[in-house]
């Protein structure tokens, strides 16, 4: 569960462009969603082995902090409890839930807005536990559909709205609004599919290839302004194995909107923005803007997610932010 005000990650679309250079055709070799993988395949299939009622728990630990000329600044860091629940298998793929169990988080306040933002954060944590995700994947484990996403879209702003209702009326906000601290301005950058898609993007992480088909072994792709190299391995007799990728790009000043989004900067803390901002008006035309995305899924022999590690970095000028995220499973039920 990523802070609310943390970065978007930005390099999904990027990133997902560049892995797709290394995708064999679509399912080539699988048979079935039991299959091992064996040393003696050339090609590695992501393939989730779920059967009904099958039950597995992970951790989830994210951070974020900020690096300003020579000074590291610590951010948001979080830690939440997360049940992964096959709850059917039909014909098309399986029905599964998504269940926040426990969430709590240390925030380090960097001005009088994050005194506020953390806040808001502690308590939206605490409303939301319990929270469940009905979603559906194919047969090998890959996110079709969210089924219940409207409801919980309007749950999650919902919960949201009312903290900042609350928040309004106590004397200690209204006093700050006299020091320029304004809950419109935290209100008018957080909406329903935002709130929706933080809460979904340690599950959207962990199954991200499954589905997909790979080549064991080393690969890399390089041109004029991106490098993207993916290292595909077995890691023991068994048939667990591994993927991990790096992903590293610039980009000039003029490309910055093409590359991180045109709505990057309204989604950053208000410091952020500005001193963001700044760096852009400070920049040269050519001076680059650098980014990169470092990610690692280790998988059981039979396609559930053992661990996985996302480390997102975006510099520029005199500014880098830098997020990381831990999903490791904690125990398992299989109803075999």
């Amino acid at each position: 569960m990523k802070n609310l005000f943390s970065i978007e990650n930005m390099l999904v679309g990027v990133f997902v462009a560049m892995s797709c250079l290394f995708f064999v055709p679509a399912h080539s070799g699988i048979s079935s969603a039991n299959d091992v993988q064996t040393p003696e395949d050339s090609t590695l299939n992501v393939i989730g082995g779920f059967d009904k009622n099958d039950t597995l728990v992970y951790s989830v630990f994210s951070k974020d902090w900020v690096i300003i000329n020579a000074d590291t600044i610590p951010g948001a860091a979080e830690s939440a409890l997360v049940r992964l629940n096959v709850v059917d298998q039909t014909a098309a793929g399986f029905k599964m839930e998504y269940t926040l169990l426990d969430l709590s988080s240390d925030t380090v306040g960097r001005s009088p807005m994050d005194h506020y933002r953390n806040l808001i954060n502690e308590k939206y944590a605490r409303k939301i536990i319990g929270t469940t995700v009905q979603f559906e994947t194919d047969e090998y484990g890959a996110i079709t559909k969210i089924t219940n996403k409207e409801q919980l879209k309007n749950r999650l702003q919902s919960i949201y709205s009312q903290i900042i209702d609350d928040l309004a009326d106590t004397p200690e906000m209204k006093a700050a609004l006299k020091s320029g601290v304004s809950l419109k301005e935290l209100a008018k950058t957080v909406d329903g599919d935002r709130l929706l898609n933080t809460f979904t993007s340690e599950l959207r992480l962990m199954l991200s290839y499954h589905g997909k088909t790979f080549k064991l072994g080393h690969q890399s792709s390089d041109n004029e302004d991106s490098q993207f190299d993916l290292e595909v391995e077995l890691m023991d007799d068994e048939g667990a194995y591994c993927i991990t990728s790096f992903l590293y790009g610039i980009a000039p000043k003029s490309k910055f909107g093409d590359v991180l989004g045109d709505g990057f900067i309204s989604n950053l803390r208000t410091e952020d923005a500005r001193l963001v901002t700044e760096s852009l008006t400070a920049m040269g035309e050519e001076v680059p803007c650098e980014y990169s995305n470092y990610r690692q899924i280790k998988y059981t022999p039979f396609g559930f997610p053992l661990q996985t590690i996302e480390q997102n970095r975006f510099t520029m000028a005199f500014y880098t932010k830098i997020d990381q995220t831990v999903v490791q499973l904690e125990s398992y039920t299989f109803d075999k």
